[in-house]
């Protein structure tokens, strides 16, 4: 089966999309409705001490709806005890917005925007990562889950299934991610969306690269491949560009992965995908399988 999710820009084309899918119902195809309202979430047990455990969500703020705003009060009413960073950009839009992080007892950390972005913006995305873990470091936390702030693990559950991987963290220093934009052979790559570890190996992931390997330009590939990439090679003490393409047996060694269905992770690209609900058409298709998604722990 293959899932196709749509997306739709404005309420025009969104009432369009909405009338395509129900004549593609009448044709016998699987149609899902999927809506999430993360103002209510339960009580949970979990029992999670302050000051050991911290959520960051990196990245500019999603504008609409004011989304980021809603991902971290979200997170927060879940485990209040927690500390939840938003580390965004220095722009006016993150000032407007200050008071209101703050009142709900979210840390809103605004870096200054680096000149040099990196191919695909990965030089960005590690300055405003690096940041916020190390903001979380001087709080106090010990481990921490990394996200983004334009998406949302909705599952109110969601710390629970990456504690299934605490062995993974705690014994064996790995980096747990998600299985949403991961692929296994023969295009090997993980997704740096999402990560859940120990606070120092998140750090050590998201280290700053030094001048010598930036400006060779060693990055030639997609960013989640040059990070993870940089990443073994610093483990093993080698120099990244002397490392070679790494292969499905170095990602085991290093990594470990949960089901992103299971966590219900939701991407708000560029604002386009409404967070309330949206589509999912699901047809028959032999499964190919080169497109298998992760890989067994």
């Amino acid at each position: 089966m293959k899932t196709t999710i749509i997306r739709f820009r404005t309420y025009l084309h969104k009432f369009g999309e909405i009338f395509s899918l129900l004549l593609r119902h009448q044709q016998g195809e699987i149609v899902t409705w999927i809506s999430r309202d993360l103002g209510k979430v339960p009580t949970l047990d979990t029992e999670i001490k302050a000051k050991q455990f911290g959520i960051l969500l990196q990245g500019p703020l999603v504008r609409e709806r004011e989304y980021t705003l809603q991902f971290a009060r979200y997170y927060k009413s879940i485990y209040p005890k927690s500390e939840v960073v938003v580390s965004t950009w220095d722009y006016y839009h993150a000032h407007k917005l200050k008071s209101k992080f703050e009142r709900s007892g979210i840390h809103l950390l605004l870096n200054q925007l680096p000149t040099n972005s990196g191919r695909a913006n990965v030089y960005l995305q590690i300055v405003s990562t690096l940041n916020g873990l190390k903001y979380l470091q001087k709080l106090g936390v010990t481990s921490a889950i990394k996200t983004r702030t334009d998406q949302v693990l909705a599952n109110p559950l969601f710390l629970e299934v990456f504690l299934r991987k605490v062995h993974d963290v705690e014994e064996g220093g790995k980096i747990v991610v998600t299985t949403f934009n991961s692929f296994g052979p023969p295009s090997i790559s993980i997704s740096d969306m999402v990560q859940f570890g120990r606070l120092d190996a998140l750090i050590h992931f998201w280290s700053l690269p030094d001048k010598e390997d930036w400006s060779r330009k060693i990055y030639a590939d997609t960013p989640e491949v040059y990070l993870v990439n940089r990443y073994i090679a610093m483990k093993r003490s080698v120099k990244a560009a002397d490392l070679g393409k790494y292969a499905l047996s170095d990602l085991k060694e290093f990594f470990s992965m949960v089901d992103s269905n299971e966590v219900d992770q939701v991407w708000v690209k560029k604002s386009t995908l409404d967070i309330k609900g949206y589509w999912r058409v699901v047809r028959r298709k032999k499964l190919d399988s080169e497109s298998f998604n992760g890989f067994s722990d």
